[in-house]
C-alpha cells in the first residue's frame, strides 16, 4: 500500500536563505501494481474510463525505474491541490511519455480555485504537450513549469494534469515543489530532567514552564521511577533562541508562579528575566538535567549538612485544627499561602519572617495545603481544618 510522501521538506546543504521544499511527490514505486492511484494517494482524479493505475515495467520507468502511473485511454484529469505562499515561486514537473498519436495533446496546468464548479477558475499556467512522432513514443520526457503567485491567489492553487481523448499516458515523478521558500523550520527533542529530592514535592508534582513553554504548568513532569527526579519532554524550534524556563513545585494552574523555584543571585537565575534559567543553543536532540532551585547541571543536587537541615526546618501545629494553626521555620520565610483542594487561593502573605499564626476558625471544615517558601526551599503540607 502507498504511504505518500507529502510535505516533505529536502535537506538543505548549505546556509543560504532560500531552499527549494517539496511539497509533493509520488514516484509511484511504493504501490502494489495495478492499485489505482487516486485510491490511495492525495491525488484528486476524473475521467470517463477512470484515472488509471500503478504500472510495474521493470527498468522502463523514467531514468530505468520499476513503476510507474499509466493511465486509462480517453479523457481524464489528475491533480493536486496545495497550499501556497504568496509571492513565492512553485515548480510542477513530472515525466511523461505517450503511448500513441493524440491530436488533442497533453494539458499541464496550474488553476486558481474559486467557489464551487468551474467557471470561476483561473488558468495561472497552460502548458500544452502535442503529439509525438514515430520513435517517440513511450519515451519519458521531462515536462516542468514555474510560477509565482500573485496577491490574489489563495491557498487552493490546484496542479494539474489532464489528457483528452485518446491513448494511455505514462507519468513517473510527480512533483510539486517551492523554489523560493525560506527552509522550513527544524525542531529537536528536549527532555528536562530535575532532581527534587531536596525538596518536599507538593501534591500536584512538579512542572517546567515559563518562557518559551507557556504558564507555570506548561509541561508536566513524572517520576515514574519514584527515584525522586522527574521529566518531560517539549520540543525546540533551532534557531529560536533565547529561551527561558524554570521548574514548578505543585502548581495549581498556569498562572501560580509562587510554586517557581527560587534561583535568585544564583549563576544560573537570569535576573533580567525573572531569575528564570535559560536554554544553551539546542541544535540536536538534547537531555538537561536540573536541581530543583539549584545550578547543578549534572542531575545531582548538594548534600545538606545538619545544620543547613536544621535551618531549614518548619514546625506547623496543631494539625488538625479549627481554630489557629502555629507555623514555625528555623530559616526566613518568604512566602506562604493556603489553598483548597481545588487550587483556589485561601490566604498568601509574603516577607513573614520566622513565626506565623493561621487563623482558620472562619474556615470551612476541609483538607487544605499549605505551601512555605523559605530560605531552604519550599515545603507543602496538609492541613486539616475541623
Amino acid at each position: 500500500m502507498k504511504t505518500i510522501l507529502n510535505s516533505i521538506f529536502l535537506m538543505t546543504l548549505s546556509l543560504n536563505l532560500f531552499s527549494q521544499q517539496t511539497l509533493f511527490f509520488d514516484n509511484f514505486e511504493s504501490y502494489n501494481p495495478g492499485d489505482s492511484v487516486v485510491n490511495l494517494s492525495t491525488f484528486q482524479g476524473w475521467g470517463a474510463n477512470g484515472v488509471g493505475v500503478a504500472y510495474n515495467d521493470p527498468g522502463n520507468g523514467a531514468n530505468g525505474s520499476d513503476q510507474y502511473f499509466y493511465s486509462t485511454a480517453g479523457y481524464m484529469v489528475l491533480q493536486v491541490i496545495d497550499s501556497v505562499i504568496i509571492g513565492e515561486t512553485y515548480r510542477f514537473s513530472m515525466n511523461g511519455a505517450l503511448t500513441g498519436w493524440n491530436q488533442n495533446g497533453i494539458n499541464f496546468q496550474i488553476i486558481q480555485l474559486h467557489g464551487p464548479g468551474n467557471s470561476d477558475d483561473e488558468i495561472r499556467v497552460d502548458f500544452t504537450l502535442g503529439s509525438v512522432g514515430s520513435g517517440q513514443q513511450n519515451v519519458f520526457k521531462l515536462i516542468d513549469t514555474s510560477y509565482t503567485t500573485l496577491a490574489t491567489d489563495t491557498s487552493n492553487l490546484a496542479f494539474r494534469f489532464s489528457k483528452n481523448w485518446g491513448p494511455e499516458y505514462k507519468i513517473d515523478n510527480f512533483k510539486i515543489e517551492c523554489t523560493s521558500c525560506p527552509p522550513p523550520p527544524v525542531s529537536y527533542d528536549l527532555t528536562l530532567k530535575v532532581n527534587a529530592s531536596n525538596i518536599s514535592v507538593g501534591p500536584n508534582g512538579i512542572y517546567a514552564g515559563g518562557g518559551f513553554l507557556g504558564g507555570s504548568d506548561a509541561l508536566q513532569l513524572s517520576d515514574s521511577d519514584g527515584d525522586g527526579t522527574w521529566e518531560g519532554i517539549t520540543t525546540v524550534l533551532s534557531g529560536s533562541d533565547p529561551n527561558y524556563y524554570a521548574f514548578f513545585n505543585s502548581p495549581n494552574g498556569d498562572n501560580d508562579w509562587g510554586t517557581k523555584e527560587d534561583l535568585s543571585n544564583l549563576p544560573c537565575g537570569v535576573s533580567s528575566n525573572s531569575n528564570d534559567r535559560i536554554l544553551p543553543v539546542i541544535s540536536s536532540d538534547t537531555t538537561i538535567h536540573h536541581c530543583f532551585g539549584s545550578c547543578e547541571s549534572d542531575g545531582t543536587c548538594p548534600t545538606l549538612s545538619n545544620q543547613k537541615l536544621e535551618l531549614e526546618f518548619v514546625k506547623v501545629y496543631p494539625n488538625p485544627s479549627e481554630e489557629k494553626i502555629n507555623i514555625s521555620s528555623s530559616s526566613f520565610i518568604k512566602n506562604l499561602k493556603l489553598t483548597d483542594v481545588t487550587g483556589k487561593i485561601i490566604i498568601e502573605d509574603s516577607n513573614v519572617g520566622y513565626e506565623y499564626n493561621l487563623n482558620v476558625n472562619d474556615k470551612s471544615s476541609s483538607l487544605y495545603f499549605l505551601t512555605i517558601f523559605n530560605e531552604g526551599g519550599i515545603n507543602v503540607t496538609k492541613i486539616i481544618v475541623k
